[in-house]
């Protein structure tokens, strides 16, 4: 009778086996989904954040040519509404220079970014030399 109750049993090694290879198995795939979504947040972080740069670069290529225009025109006329006219839109192409730094060091683009900062300092510095000459 013995015998009996133990045929419906599994042996214990193969049991325990089987459960520790379902168990490391969960938790595998419970790693896997967790990468895979940290993986998609990030790369829609990325695609964002790149869609806000190049629009931040058609801003700064606008901005920058209403500037160079406006100190021309400044240096031109002797009109002082394009003084304040390149006064006006200084600051905004500053900002869209900055948050374009901000989101290119997000993403891994820091040299572009600082590149275009000092290009835009040099040309404001060229901008004003025009206007005071």
């Amino acid at each position: 009778m013995k015998n009996a109750g133990n045929q419906n049993k599994l042996p214990p090694f193969p049991a325990r086996l089987l459960t520790g290879a379902l168990a490391i198995s969960v938790l595998l795939m419970a790693g896997l989904v967790w990468s895979a979504y940290r993986s998609y947040r990030k790369v829609d972080t990325v695609q964002l954040h790149t869609l806000r740069i190049k629009e931040l670069q058609g801003m700064i290529v606008h901005l920058n040519e209403v500037l160079t225009m406006s100190a021309r025109m400044a240096a031109v006329t002797g009109d002082l509404a394009w003084e304040r006219r390149y006064r006006q839109f200084e600051p905004r192409l500053d900002a869209a220079i900055k948050e374009a730094f901000v989101l290119a060091s997000e993403t891994g683009s820091v040299g572009a970014a600082a590149q275009t900062d000092a290009t835009n300092l040099k040309l404001v510095e060229l901008d004003i030399r025009k206007q005071l000459a």
